[in-house]
């Protein structure tokens, strides 16, 4: 992994995981969740994305989660967009994040709204 990506996916976790109250319970107090934070950004919080261009995460199986993100990671599952998130999923903890992405109740994207004519 380039260096200068690893200290940006570092920085956000720790940004992510620092900044987390524990004072509050909430969605997000699990170590899986504040991980999977950063994918949030392409397949929406809680795994569920705003459109069907991107795979939904929530309720998936955890095995299939680790295969498939060590498949992106290991290159046999090509993907430039994927690689370097599956690395970080690897490497800060994919058991969580697998466990945490198959806790969630998957919901349909919303439908998109169309301005009337």
């Amino acid at each position: 992994m380039r260096e200068p990506f690893k200290i940006a996916l570092a920085t956000l976790f720790l940004s992510v995981v620092g900044g987390a109250s524990t004072a509050d319970a909430g969605p997000l107090d699990s170590p899986g969740a504040q991980k999977a934070m950063v994918c949030s950004a392409c397949h929406g919080f809680g795994g569920n994305p705003p459109s069907k261009t991107v795979p939904a995460l929530a309720g998936m199986d955890q095995a299939y989660f680790k295969q498939t993100i060590t498949a992106y990671a290991e290159g046999k599952r090509q993907s430039p967009e994927m690689e370097p998130y599956a690395k970080y999923v690897l490497e800060f903890g994919v058991d969580e994040i697998a466990d945490y992405f198959a806790a969630q109740k998957k919901t349909a994207p919303s439908k998109p709204k169309v301005a009337p004519k």
